[in-house]
């Protein structure tokens, strides 16, 4: 008697939905996540500038300082400079006001949507920015390290370029849909500068 073998009935429904939900894994695994990680990484540092910025934007316009307001440059009695010290008290009250401010400002960017277009998913780049768009929701948190320095640059025959410059260190948390990182970001702002003329001292402002 001649046994006759049938393979399993692949039209089974739970098997077909099987194959589906593992076929969307595969592209959500080597296609959608990787793209967007790099997107979200990209508009989480855009975000996370642009408050910093404004933070450092809105400070400068309310202190007003001038490089006289922040520097006291001594001269000698034939205009030779001796020293040059820097206000620590309004700099140490700028560098907290802009700490507070930058954290607050990356604080309050919540559920800041995002659109990744359909069509970047296939990879060619005529399908680049087309079709319907997938709502991505990004949350910043972290915190706000800022510090001051004085940065001196030859301009020219006994001239010097004299800068105050504000480094904000952020320690950026990015939370988003279905997606998450830590990040970094080093950013300089000059808040005064002056050339001077002459010899400058060897020994000059304070970094802080």
């Amino acid at each position: 008697m001649r046994r006759s073998y049938r393979g399993r009935n692949n039209n089974n429904p739970l098997f077909v939905i099987g194959v589906i939900l593992l076929s969307f894994l595969i592209l959500f695994e080597v296609k959608i996540r990787p793209m967007t990680k790099n997107l979200v990484q990209t508009e989480s540092e855009v975000l996370a500038n642009n408050a910093i910025n404004q933070a450092v934007s809105d400070e400068l316009k309310k202190t007003k300082y001038t490089y006289d307001d922040l520097v006291h440059v001594e001269y000698s009695s034939d205009h030779k400079i001796q020293s040059i010290r820097t206000d620590i008290v309004k700099m140490d009250q700028m560098k907290t006001d802009v700490a507070l401010q930058a954290q607050q400002d990356v604080q309050n960017v919540k559920n800041e949507p995002i659109d990744l277009p359909i069509g970047n998913l296939f990879g060619a780049e005529i399908f680049q920015g087309k079709g319907p768009k997938m709502k991505l929701y990004i949350t910043l948190t972290g915190s706000i390290n800022v510090t001051y320095d004085s940065k001196f640059i030859s301009a020219g025959i006994n001239q010097t370029l004299h800068q105050i410059v504000l480094t904000v260190y952020s320690d950026i948390t990015v939370a988003c849909t279905g997606y998450g990182q830590h990040t970094h970001y080093k950013t300089n702002y000059v808040v005064a500068e002056t050339v001077l003329v002459g010899d400058v001292p060897l020994v000059n402002s304070v970094s802080k």
